[in-house]
């Protein structure tokens, strides 16, 4: 009986140590997956920051561009109508692009 008692004792033993590292191996795998979840969702986090950044420097470029069209179309449209204000409507589109702070309508009634 007792041999009987220790073949089943050490079965046993056998088995529970199959199991834990089947267990560890199991929790190595799923440990494994989940770090390149997270390395491949920073990868695309990275590449969206970056899209994300183009975007914003493309709209400011095309708002500095807008506004210094504008500018130049306003003091363009000054000189047209007064023939003696050619020189200022050109110094003021030169300079308008430069001029932070001031709006449009505020540029064109300063006095050159």
């Amino acid at each position: 009986m007792k041999e009987e008692e220790k073949e089943e004792a050490e079965e046993k033993e056998e088995e529970e140590e199959e199991e834990k590292e089947e267990d560890n191996n199991d929790i190595k795998k799923k440990t494994a997956k989940k770090r390149r979840r997270g390395e491949e969702k920073i990868r695309l986090c990275g590449h969206e920051e970056e899209d994300r950044r183009r975007e914003d420097s493309l709209c400011n470029s095309a708002a500095s561009a807008t506004t210094a069209t504008a500018a130049a179309n306003a003091a363009a449209a000054v000189a047209t109508s007064d023939p003696n204000a050619t020189g200022a409507a050109t110094a003021h589109a030169t300079a308008a692009p430069y001029e932070l702070g001031a709006s449009v309508a505020q540029w064109l009634a300063s006095p050159t």
